[in-house]
Formats: C-alpha cells, structure tokens, sequence
C-alpha cells in the first residue's frame, strides 16, 4: 500500500495532465456585420474605424453594379446580407416584395443629422424602411481630350461622330429609358403607350452609335475605353480626382435624374441590430463629411457642410448647384407599369 504522500503525488499528477490536455478557452467570435453596397461607396478607413468602436469585423463579400442585380440577388432569399444600398427606383419593389426589414429609429439617436429634404420622398414618405445615404444626379460625362465640344444634350448619344463610337449607356433601364424620354420632350415617370414609343425610337438611334452598356463607368473613363457616357455624377468626380482636367460632365439641357441611395437592412438579417448600428455611425456629420470626401458623392446629412473640404463642398459635381437642381427630376413608383419601361430597354439592348 502506497504512502499518503506518495499517492497525493499521483493525483495531483494525473490533475495536471488531464489540465493541459483540456482546450484552451477562446474567446468568443466577433460578431460579423455583412453589407452588399455598389464599388468604391465606402471607404475602407470609416469601415475599419466602425470594427473598432463596434467590436466586430465588416465582410462585403458582393458588390453590385445595378439596381437590377441587387434585387436579383435580395429575392433569392439566402443572401445572409445585414445591409444593403438601394437606390430609389428599386427601393418600392424591395418594400413589395417583403425583402427588406422596418427601420427601428430608436436605435439611430444620429437621425437628427438627415437632412429632411431627402427623407419625404415618394419611395418611402415615412422613412419606415429606409435611412437616405447619398444623392446625386444622372447626366453625361465625357474626356475633354477626345470631345472637343461639351455635350448639353441627350441628342450626343445618336451621333457617332461625338464619340467615335466609344460611348455607353448605363446598366440601369430605368435611368436609360428616362434619359430617352427626356431627350424626346417626355417626363420620366411617363408610360403612356406615345412617350415609350418616343423612347425606344431614341434608344434604338442611340443604340446604332454607342458600344455598350456598363455599370462600371468611372473606370471606363479612366482606362480611355469610354469618350462619352452616361453616367452617375460621383463616379466622374472620383476620376477627376484620380485624372485632374480630362474629364467632364453636365446635366443635359432636357434634364436629368435626382437619385437617392438608401442604407436597408435586407430581411432576416442575422445582424440588424448592428446593421442600425452602422447606419446610426455613418449619419455622424464628422463620419458623413469623411465619407463624402472620399467617395466624392452627397450626402444626405444636413450637418454635413460645413466639416467638408471646399474642393467638395463647392464642386458642383458632387453637390449639384440650385441652377443644376431645378433640371432634375426625380422618380415615381411605377408599380406593375414598370415593366413597361424594363421590356423597351430589353428589347433594344438585344438589337
């Protein structure tokens, strides 16, 4: 029979193995923040800075170059997606189709920032399911070095002398049936049977002379493959910064589209407490004013003016002057007579 000792000995031993053969306890995982938003819409400082405040990583595993897509992507039900960015145009589809969850203002305590000329919009009137981000405008762009003559029209897209041929549209068939409905001296929200035949009469000329459609249209102009496009403003200021003085743009004299894009948390998102989290981080004017200089869009932040740059804020094309403004026009919900629009830009995209 062993020693008391010696048999204390023993256990104390065994304790200690069956100690460090037991797991080393982890810390639990970060919480997760997914977001799906357009290419270069948020920079990668303001995001790094919310993953600290907020202890969590930010993934944005999918970026979209139209609005058709997102909603592609949103009705296939297993996006997994805490956040998304919908413009105006799609954003009644999303609240239609029960894709988006209800805004819970009292988790934004910085909604007081927004600024109220954006949130009574006919997309959400209430603001129940979405938080404006920015704004912007729908007009031509071009490279100064191979237009010699800056476009004021819709008219350039059909003349294949302006562009050499190298000329696109945009991806979005709400905004390029709009454009062709101006050009013809029609209102975008028309749908009559006369105003879309306009339309896709334009549209066929203007198909003859372009190259094609993209999502993409700051690189387009930045790499020389487009002389001549439609385009979002905030994607031509980014090339201006990046390429000073070869590049142009201006609302048409017919007119041009007033957008707004929206922060929405997607249905069933795993994560919507930290998705309001972000949004209510992103309406800070200090954040908005970071963002805005980065991205080079508007937003949507009263507040927001005077913590920005001159060369931002006073650049009238980020933020469109009041002359520019009184040109745009901005989109009504069509409901089911949006498919009108939608099958005249699928039928001349195909010819």
């Amino acid at each position: 029979m062993a020693a008391p000792t010696s048999r204390l000995v023993r256990v104390l031993a065994v304790l200690a193995l069956a100690l460090c053969a037991a797991p080393a306890r982890t810390e639990a995982a970060a919480p997760v923040l997914r977001m799906t938003i357009w290419t270069n819409y948020m920079p990668d400082d303001v995001i790094a800075d919310f993953e600290k405040a907020a202890g969590c990583t930010v993934e944005v595993p999918w970026n979209y170059s139209s609005n058709d897509e997102l909603l592609a992507r949103l009705e296939g039900k297993d996006t997994g997606f805490d956040l998304a960015v919908p413009s105006d145009v799609i954003l009644p589809a999303l609240i239609a189709r029960g894709l988006v969850e209800r805004i819970d203002r009292a988790q934004l305590p910085n909604a007081s920032h927004a600024d109220p000329e954006f949130a009574k919009r006919q997309a959400d009137p209430d603001g129940a399911w979405s938080v404006p981000y920015t704004w912007g405008t729908v007009g031509v762009a071009w490279r100064t070095d191979k237009v010699k003559t800056a476009p004021d029209s819709w008219a350039a897209f059909a003349d294949p002398k302006v562009a050499g041929g190298n000329a696109f549209l945009l991806e979005e068939a709400r905004d390029v049936v709009s454009a062709a409905l101006l050009a013809r001296g029609h209102g975008v929200n028309d749908v009559a049977d006369k105003p879309l035949a306009d339309a896709k009469d334009a549209l066929r000329a203007w198909r003859k002379a372009i190259k094609g459609f993209t999502g993409e249209t700051k690189d387009h102009l930045l790499t020389g493959e487009a002389w001549l496009l439609m385009a979002y403003n905030g994607d031509v200021a980014q090339a201006m910064k990046e390429q000073p003085g070869k590049f142009g743009f201006a609302v048409p004299k017919e007119g041009g589209i007033l957008w707004i894009d929206n922060f929405v948390v997607p249905k069933g998102a795993p994560n919507a407490k930290l998705a309001h989290r972000f949004i209510d981080f992103c309406l800070d004017p200090k954040v908005a004013a970071r963002i805005s200089t980065s991205i080079r869009y508007a937003l949507a932040n009263k507040d927001v003016g005077p913590l920005l740059p001159p060369e931002v804020r006073d650049d009238p094309v980020i933020y469109a002057p009041e002359d520019v403004r009184k040109r745009l026009h901005q989109y009504k919900d069509l409901g089911d007579d949006l498919k009108k629009v939608t099958d005249v830009y699928t039928e001349v995209r195909a010819e």
